[in-house]
């Protein structure tokens, strides 16, 4: 069997890999952690930890950094075969055009939407693709599953009577967990590396995520728009990304019937 070892693990993608892959969490708590691991030969890191707020103080900074790239270097020094990072659309400074991996990103964005976010994911990719030999770096968009923390998607795929903040226009474009680990798993078989865009082939907005469900939320006042991406580059390699979003919503909400 491989093994994974595995950060951000107490919710989300991070939780869903250490129980379906049966992989080692990684404690970033813990100032030794790093220690305990370096004689231990990895067949794959995978990075989900993140710092996910957009807005800091100037004291917060160092703490901030150390999350985002502090981490990222201790984790490249550990002995590994793959070293696959969790990025984000973020890093795209333009939300409304069809982004692609090989786009030379420009910077200070402007407007500076999700600015902070974005940046300090780039700059962790570099640090990845520096760092590492064999890197996987998944730039995704919104990710849905059994360990998803409750956002208002997910309170729409669930069911949940709780009121959302967003509005019924709000654009989203979801891939689910199992889609991830299953590319993981090919990038590991078929020594596939590099930069991937990971969503669906089209957007839709909560409104339509709630009637495809079945979901009758009551909606907020906010209208969110994710991140536009050309998926392109993954459906080349794996046809499992050949699906819309409505789609992905529906397997995602029929689990948790099921459950």
């Amino acid at each position: 069997m491989k093994k994974f070892l595995v950060t951000g693990t107490s919710s989300g993608l991070g939780r869903y890999l250490v129980e379906e892959l049966g992989a080692v969490p990684f404690q970033r708590t813990d100032p030794l952690e790093t220690v305990r691991h370096q004689n231990t030969f990895y067949d794959c890191i995978v990075h989900c930890a993140t710092d996910t707020r957009n807005n800091i103080t100037s004291n917060e900074l160092l703490t901030y950094y150390q999350s985002h790239i502090g981490l990222t270097e201790q984790l490249t020094q550990i002995p590994h075969r793959l070293f696959v990072f969790i990025s984000s659309s973020a890093v795209y400074p333009d939300p409304f055009r069809p982004n692609i991996e090989s786009d030379i990103i420009a910077l200070p964005y402007n407007p500076p939407l999700y600015g902070l976010y974005g940046l300090f994911k780039l700059l962790t990719e570099k640090i990845v693709s520096h760092k590492t030999h064999s890197f996987l770096i998944l730039r995704c968009v919104t990710t849905v599953g059994q360990t998803s923390r409750l956002t208002n998607v997910m309170k729409v795929l669930q069911g949940s009577p709780s009121p959302l903040t967003l509005s019924a226009d709000s654009s989203f474009n979801l891939v689910n967990m199992d889609q991830i680990k299953r590319f993981i798993e090919l990038a590991l078989d078929q020594d596939i590396t590099g930069i991937f865009n990971v969503g669906s082939t089209q957007n839709a907005t909560l409104k339509e995520i709630a009637r495809t469900v079945g979901s009758q939320p009551t909606f907020g006042d906010f209208t969110f728009n994710v991140h536009q991406m050309n998926t392109d580059k993954i459906r080349s390699v794996s046809r499992d990304f050949d699906k819309n979003t409505l789609e992905i919503a529906k397997v995602t909400a029929e689990k948790f019937l099921k459950n």
